[in-house]
């Protein structure tokens, strides 16, 4: 028996299945915290399976990264109204065990070099990418990259060095200091 379950299986749901417990297991322990088998345990299926429809763990972390950092729900906005909306989405993120949180997962694999060129990837594909092609004017790429990095250093700050200066009690201060930032780089 493959699955646990008595019902007959349904491959796209397995998969899904996979794909959701890859996504919580590379969150809370990165890439190299992880084996295949205890992501198997968590969808309720056996190993085999995981290796059958993703082809191991490397292609398992590259597929619970696609989309992974998409924002760009964010880009429908008017440009004036951009960076007051990121701001709030940033200060009013938190954190919760047996959740899916891509900078967690990036943070937790970064001294895997495969995974971390991966996540470099997916980040400049769908994030800096996408954000340059949005702004205008001039150093758009650039620009689009420090968006993203302001985002990094306050989920840095925040969630991992825990700054003080950072916790949640300083949200109202905190979020027009971003959108302002943010601000600076939308216009040019």
């Amino acid at each position: 028996m493959i699955c646990k379950s008595n019902k007959p299986r349904n491959a796209d749901a397995t998969k899904e299945a996979i794909l959701e417990a890859a996504r919580i297991a590379f969150s809370e322990k990165g890439i190299d915290g992880v084996g295949v088998r205890e992501i198997a345990e968590a969808a309720g299926c056996n190993a085999a399976l995981v290796n059958r429809y993703f082809g191991g763990k490397e292609q398992l972390f590259a597929a619970a990264l696609v989309g992974a950092f998409d924002m760009s729900q964010l880009l429908e906005l008017p440009k004036d109204q951009f960076a007051e909306a990121m701001a709030a989405y940033m200060v009013s993120k938190r954190t919760e065990h047996k959740t899916f949180d891509p900078m967690f997962l990036a943070l937790r694999s970064i001294f895997n070099p495969s995974a971390m060129e991966l996540v470099r990837q997916e980040i400049q594909t769908h994030v800096t990418d996408v954000y340059a092609s949005w702004l205008d004017g001039e150093n758009r790429q650039l620009r689009a990259a420090m968006i993203g990095s302001l985002f990094a250093g306050f989920y840095l700050s925040r969630f991992v060095m825990c700054s003080e200066s950072m916790g949640f009690e300083h949200d109202e201060t905190l979020a027009p200091l971003l959108a302002k930032t943010l601000q600076i780089y939308v216009e040019g």
